[in-house]
Formats: structure tokens, sequence, C-alpha cells
């Protein structure tokens, strides 16, 4: 395991663009050239709505080279989003966006709050991920927060271990991705 010096703090408005970086640098290359698309549902609500539960891994420079991002309220999230985010989007990509989160919405009883987490690759496989989620679980359970879920690629076999290491289970899945949770 590669020791690296990183600090998991509060996101902070000049993480802003950093976060997005990252965003884009952690997609896949096929992904990449939709930058709108990434950055209007998987980052921008995110940071702008709910930033008290976005957490930032940062570098010695204080500079962003990972993020666990948070909705603490799916509904809440999907309502917000389909009133305010989508309009952003090309019109291409709208239909998209607004079939995004069903899955999420099956289980928000259950797991009301859903996360993103993305590391840039040099400071993969050194802790980092699990500080951030350590620290994210943390605040979600001060907050009362009963479970939070994620999303995640079927075919991302590292990623589904790294989740199961920090406690998620499989709640269900489809030829393209699982649905994970961990109650808190």
């Amino acid at each position: 395991m590669n020791q690296k010096h990183v600090v998991i703090r509060a996101y902070r408005q000049k993480d802003y663009e950093q976060i997005q970086c990252v965003c884009l640098k952690t997609a896949g290359a096929g992904l990449r050239r939709f930058k709108k698309f990434l950055l209007v549902s998987f980052c921008d609500y995110y940071i702008e709505t709910e930033p008290e539960n976005c957490f930032v891994a940062a570098d010695e420079r204080d500079v962003a080279v990972g993020y666990v991002l948070c909705s603490q309220d799916t509904k809440e999230w999907k309502r917000i989003f389909d009133e305010s985010y989508i309009k952003r989007l090309p019109l291409l990509f709208r239909p998209i966006a607004r079939g995004s989160g069903a899955e999420a919405l099956k289980w928000a009883e259950e797991y009301p709050a859903h996360l993103h987490i993305d590391i840039l690759s040099d400071y993969q496989h050194c802790g980092v991920g699990v500080k951030l989620m350590e620290t994210l679980i943390v605040h979600l359970r001060q907050k009362g927060v009963t479970g939070v879920q994620l999303s995640v690629a079927k075919n991302n076999i590292g990623a589904q271990t790294f989740y199961q290491k920090c406690g998620f289970t499989v709640l269900k899945g489809n030829a393209a991705a699982l649905a994970m949770g961990i109650k808190l």
C-alpha cells in the first residue's frame, strides 16, 4: 500500500473546479467527451445544493485528489435535480438524466442517502477511499440518516470489492449496474 499524505476535510467553495477535474479524470475514457453531462449529473447538484454532505481528500498542497459527494435525501435530490439541473444539459441527455435516480428511489426508504466517490488513480489503493467513506458515514450517522446507497457498474469488480470492504452489500443488480447499500 502506497503512503500518501492526504487530509480528509469538508468541501469548500474553492474546491469547486478541482472536484470537477477529478470527476472528469476518473470518468471512463468513452465518457469524458460528455463533460457537461458528467458534471451536471455527478457533481454540480451535490456541491451546490448539499455542500455540507461533501468531503474532499486534499494533498499536501490542499488540492483535491478525491471526494465523496452525498445527498442525504434521495427523494429530495430527485425533485430538485429534475426541476433545476436537467435543464442545464444538452437536449440529447435530458431523457437519460430524467431516468437517473429511478433505481435509487426504489431503495430510498431504507437507504435515504446516496453517494458518489471518485479518487485520482495515483491516490487509489492507499486508504484514501476508506477514509472518505468513514468520514461520510460518521457525518450521516450524526445527522440521523439511517442508510446510504450507491450504484456501481456491474463490470467494475474493483469498486464492488472496495464498497464491500466498507460494509456495503448488494441490494439488486441488472445487466449494467449493481445497487449497493449500508445501514447506518
